[in-house]
């Protein structure tokens, strides 16, 4: 071969990856949650998409930052593991390069000091939080695949959590328990690392068969019926032992982003709680000048760890302070955070899990006096916010065709953001879960009742600032037959000072009332005194 592809992907696909798969960080220094590198007796080449642009400029220098094609080693001839790609990833790198799979991740050959596994258990999701029982469950996915296959093959953790009600600790950020999965009319077979399935889960599972995870490849060889992959998410590795595959969509992921009425319920009454953390921190952070963008995510972590049922943050918290605010998914260092002080925009991004959903949210706090552009850009990117959050659509209307609602304000200006606008979130399982529903190159993704998704346009000047506004909403049917709109579950004030009230119609000023309103009605009266002070001044 005369290179190697080096992935951001592990063996299970997950977008947050454990200690012990961050070959890409290990070789590269990049940090972000998507890159690739590849690597060849002539040169160093990287990949990244729009939210890591200026962030692999600064951690991979000595890479050549290679833009949307592999044209920069086209006709070589690329090794890679197969057990770290999905066909459907692959199919755009063959395009340009000669791929040849080989037998040992080259990575792993020279990693010597490579962090070990998660050791810790698994545990029970109970049902009144997941909203259904697993044996329910499991009873839909198989009325979906039975008839067109004997098996159905998964390879994604947080499909298995969420089809057992199981979580797990193996992956910062993410409640999963690494593992695949084999169903059949009569057998539900888990492949995982036995040490951390307890006995409370296996006496809970009695209808599920437990086996070690190296078992999956010998077991795929020996079944000569069809088996239904999905191959978006099942790696090259496995699919290439099954002598008799279909290719079909996984069937748990519709299932799974369709949340029921309990599922809602605790969406709603978790992210009060949620608002009333942020609400704290945002106002402890106002009370504080001089603090750093570190110190700002330590905080939050502190407040939203004391409200019931707190987990885990659900990603590492985005603070990016000026320049920083442009880097769309910076994550601010212990050590050489900028200090807050004097004038600009702070972008807040964070997120947390609890017991009955997930969170993400995003603010802008402004320091000192902002400048026209900066409350242009802002009164821009919330009226792209606020369309969509008023959209109303038949049933069956498709996620990317709603994209342009958030970003025309954006458009008539010639500018635009470098990411999605809307996508799926768990129920205490992946922060980005499918479908990204709100995303032009996904355009084909059904909105439908019970999807909980984002709603986060931006904008971003490259070495001045950054401006996000994000909140979670979910999908219902409306008032008027035959069509869907959304509900806000997010109860955070947006920054007044930034806001142009000129250049909003009567509908968003109205809506605005009406979201300020919930505020006061829902979260105002759970606040210390100090909180109380700043949110007033952001709702007037």
């Amino acid at each position: 071969i005369d290179g190697y592809i080096i992935s951001h992907n592990d063996e299970y696909q997950n977008e947050y990856t454990p200690e012990c798969f961050k070959r890409l960080e290990y070789v590269t220094g990049f940090t972000g949650s998507s890159g690739m590198a590849v690597i060849t007796k002539d040169g160093q080449y990287f990949w990244t998409d729009g939210r890591y642009r200026i962030q692999a400029q600064k951690e991979v220098p000595e890479y050549k930052i290679c833009e949307r094609d592999f044209r920069e080693v086209g006709n070589l001839r690329i090794g890679y593991n197969p057990y770290l790609f999905t066909k459907v990833g692959l199919a755009a790198l063959s395009k340009d390069m000669v791929l040849i799979p080989t037998a040992v991740d080259l990575v792993d050959e020279i990693w010597n000091e490579r962090p070990k596994a998660s050791s810790k258990a698994a545990y029970l999701y109970p049902v009144e939080y997941a909203g259904m029982s697993s044996e329910e469950k499991l009873a839909k996915v198989r009325k979906e695949f039975l008839g067109k296959a004997k098996y159905l093959l998964i390879t994604e953790p947080d499909s298995i959590c969420w089809l057992l009600n199981i979580r797990g600790n193996d992956i910062e950020y993410v409640a999963v328990l690494l593992s695949y999965m084999i169903l059949s009319e009569n057998d539900a077979i888990c492949f995982t690392d036995l040490s951390k399935i307890p006995s409370d889960v296996i006496a809970a599972l009695s209808h599920v068969r437990f086996r070690e995870a190296d078992e999956l490849q010998d077991t795929l060889r020996l079944i000569a019926d069809p088996i239904i992959i999905d191959p978006a998410s099942c790696a090259l590795g496995f699919a290439d032992l099954i002598s008799n595959k279909i290719e079909s969509q996984n069937p748990c992921l519709v299932l799974k982003a369709c949340k029921d009425e309990v599922e809602i319920n605790y969406a709603k009454e978790r992210h009060i709680k949620d608002a009333v953390a942020l609400c704290e921190g945002f106002a402890w952070v106002q009370n504080n000048p001089g603090i750093t963008e570190h110190e700002v995510s330590v905080k939050l972590t502190e407040l939203r760890g004391k409200q019931e049922g707190y987990v885990m943050d659900s990603f590492p918290t985005i603070a990016g302070f000026r320049d920083n605010g442009a880097i769309i998914h910076y994550r601010p260092p212990e050590n050489g955070s900028k200090k807050i002080e004097g004038d600009g925009l702070l972008l807040i991004d964070s997120g947390a899990h609890y017991f009955g959903c997930t969170t993400d949210v995003t603010r802008v706090l402004v320091f000192g006096v902002p400048t026209e552009e900066q409350k242009k850009r802002y009164t821009q990117v919330l009226k792209g916010h606020l369309a969509l959050a008023m959209a109303v659509v038949p049933e069956g209307a498709i996620g990317g065709s709603l994209d342009s609602l958030a970003r025309m304000h954006l458009w008539k200006d010639g500018v635009d953001y470098a990411h999605g606008t809307g996508h799926g979130v768990g129920n205490m399982l992946s922060v980005h879960e499918y479908p990204r529903s709100i995303w032009t190159p996904q355009a084909a993704m059904q909105l439908r009742q019970g999807y909980i998704i984002s709603d986060e346009p931006g904008y971003y000047k490259d070495g001045e600032f950054g401006i996000r506004i994000e909140n979670l909403m979910f999908v219902k049917r409306s008032s008027k037959k035959g069509f869907l709109e959304f509900e806000m579950l997010t109860l955070v004030p947006y920054e007044k000072a930034l806001i142009d009230f000129d250049m909003l119609t009567k509908d968003e000023l109205d809506y605005l009332g009406s979201y300020n309103n919930s505020i006061k009605e829902r979260v105002y009266p759970l606040l210390s005194d100090k909180a109380k002070v700043w949110v007033q001044a952001q709702m007037g």
